[in-house]
C-alpha cells in the first residue's frame, strides 16, 4: 500500500471527497479545542501577548514534516505524488497583505471564521460571510484579473532539492528550529506579561516537554531510513526503453487521473516559462542530474518528457529511473497544436469526427480555460441505397 491512496487509484472519488470531509470535521474540531473560535486568542498574537497560533500551527508543520519524510523513507509515500500548487509571485504577495489586513480586521481566517460560526460566535458569522462575497467578487471578477492572477510564475522548488539535502534531514532541522521557537515564544508571553502586569498564558511544561521527545524520536527513525533510500546506480546504465503517448490520450489522463504522471519540460527554460503543458514542470534536459531522477521521481508514477518536437533518444540520466517513462508523441509543439489551439469543425462532419471534434474542444476548454463554445455542426445525412430484392415470395 503506498500513500497518497487516491492517487495510485485505491479508492474513488466518491470516497475521498467523503474522507475529506471527515478529515475536515477533525481539523475544525482541533481549531475549536485550541481556543481558534475566539478572535481574541487569534488576535492576540499580533500583540504577542498569547503565542498559541503560532505553537498550534508550529506544532502541524513540524509534525506533517516529519511524518512524511519517514512514511517516504520507509517507502509508504510516494512523495511525487504529494501535490504542490505551482506559485504566482505577485498576486500571492498582495493576496497576503490582503488577507493578513483581514485578518487582523476580524480576528479570524477563512478557517477559523467556520469554527468560530459553528461554535456560535456571530463574531466569526459576519467575517464567514465577508469571505463568501469577497470570493464572490473575485469570481466575477477573475476575467479582467486573470492577467495579473498568473502573473510571475515560479517553477516547483523543494528546499530539499535546493539544499541537497534528504527530506527527513531537512524535517529534523524544522524541528530543532521549532524546539527553539516553542521556547522563545513563551519568553516573550512573559515579558509582556510582566510589563502589563498580567498573567502569561497557563503553560503545561511536562505535556509540551512529552510533545518534544515523541517527535524527537520520530526524527530519529525518520534520519535512520536515509540509507533505505540509497541504491547505487550502475555505473553504465543501459539506454532506457519508453513508449509513446499520443497528445489527445495524454490530456485525457492528465484530466482523468491528474496525480499518475509526472510531465518534464524539456525544452530551455525561457521556452517553457513562456508556455507549456499545465502543470508540467521545466526541467532542462542539462538540468536533468541522477540526484533529480532517483531522488525526486518516484517509480511508483509514469513520467512523460517531452520536448519543442520528436525525442528520439532518451537524456541519459533518466536511463536510472526504475518506473515507467512515455515520451509525448510531436511533443510540445503537437500538444500545442491539438489542444491548446481552437480546434475547427471537421469538414466532413460524420458521427465519429463529430465525437473527436468535441473531445478536443472539451479538452481545449479544460486546458486553456476558454469559455468559447464549441461551433454548432450538423450532421450530414447519409445515403442509403436499397437493393431490390428478386424472385418470387409473399
Amino acid at each position: 500500500m503506498m500513500f497518497p491512496l487516491f492517487s495510485h487509484d485505491l479508492f474513488s472519488y466518491g470516497t475521498s471527497a467523503a474522507l475529506a470531509g471527515l478529515i475536515g470535521f477533525f481539523f475544525g474540531f482541533v481549531l475549536e479545542r485550541a481556543g481558534f473560535g475566539k478572535a481574541t486568542v487569534l488576535t492576540a498574537q499580533f500583540y504577542l501577548r498569547n503565542m498559541r497560533v503560532l505553537k498550534v500551527m508550529f506544532g502541524a508543520v513540524v509534525t506533517a514534516a516529519l511524518g512524511l519524510a519517514l512514511l517516504s523513507g520507509v517507502g509508504l509515500l510516494d512523495m511525487a505524488a504529494v501535490t504542490i500548487p505551482k506559485a504566482y509571485i505577485w498576486p500571492q504577495i498582495v493576496g497576503g497583505l490582503v488577507m493578513g489586513a483581514g485578518f487582523v480586521i476580524s480576528g479570524y481566517c477563512p478557517g477559523t471564521s467556520v469554527v468560530a460560526a459553528a461554535s456560535g460566535n456571530r463574531d466569526g458569522v459576519v467575517a464567514y460571510v465577508g469571505i463568501v462575497l469577497g470570493s464572490m467578487m473575485f469570481g466575477f471578477g477573475y476575467p479582467w484579473l486573470e492577467g495579473f492572477y498568473l502573473s510571475g510564475p515560479i517553477n516547483e522548488i523543494r528546499l530539499p532539492e535546493l539544499l541537497s539535502v534528504p527530506d527527513a534531514v531537512l524535517a529534523a532541522g524544522v524541528l530543532v528550529m521549532a524546539v527553539g521557537v516553542f521556547l522563545g515564544a513563551e519568553k516573550v508571553e512573559q515579558m509582556f506579561a510582566r510589563r502589563e502586569k498580567t498573567e502569561p498564558p497557563r503553560a503545561a511544561p511536562r505535556l509540551r516537554n512529552a510533545v518534544f521527545i515523541t517527535l524527537g524520536a520520530v526524527a530519529a527513525a525518520a534520519l535512520i531510513t536515509i540509507p533505505l533510500g540509497k541504491v547505487e546506480a550502475a555505473k553504465t546504465p543501459q539506454p532506457k526503453a519508453f513508449k509513446s503517448i499520443e497528445p489527445i490520450a495524454l490530456a485525457e489522463l492528465l484530466v482523468t487521473k491528474p496525480g499518475s504522471v509526472i510531465m518534464l519540460d524539456l525544452r530551455e527554460k525561457a521556452q517553457c516559462e513562456e508556455r507549456t503543458i499545465p502543470t508540467a514542470t521545466c526541467r532542462p534536459a542539462a538540468e536533468l542530474t541522477e540526484a533529480f531522477v532517483t531522488t525526486e521521481l518516484q517509480p511508483t508514477r509514469r513520467v512523460v518528457v517531452f520536448n519543442g518536437a520528436k525525442i528520439e533518444q532518451l537524456p541519459g540520466h533518466l536511463n536510472h529511473f526504475e518506473g515507467q517513462i512515455l515520451v509525448l508523441a510531436g511533443g510540445f509543439t503537437a500538444f500545442r497544436d491539438q489542444l491548446l489551439t481552437q480546434p475547427e469543425p471537421p469538414a466532413n462532419p460524420t458521427q465519429d469526427a463529430l465525437a473527436d471534434y468535441r473531445l478536443r474542444s472539451s479538452l481545449h476548454a479544460y486546458f486553456t480555460g476558454s469559455r468559447a463554445p464549441a461551433k454548432t455542426v450538423k450532421l450530414k445525412p447519409r445515403k442509403v441505397t436499397r437493393t431490390l430484392k428478386k424472385g418470387g415470395g409473399c
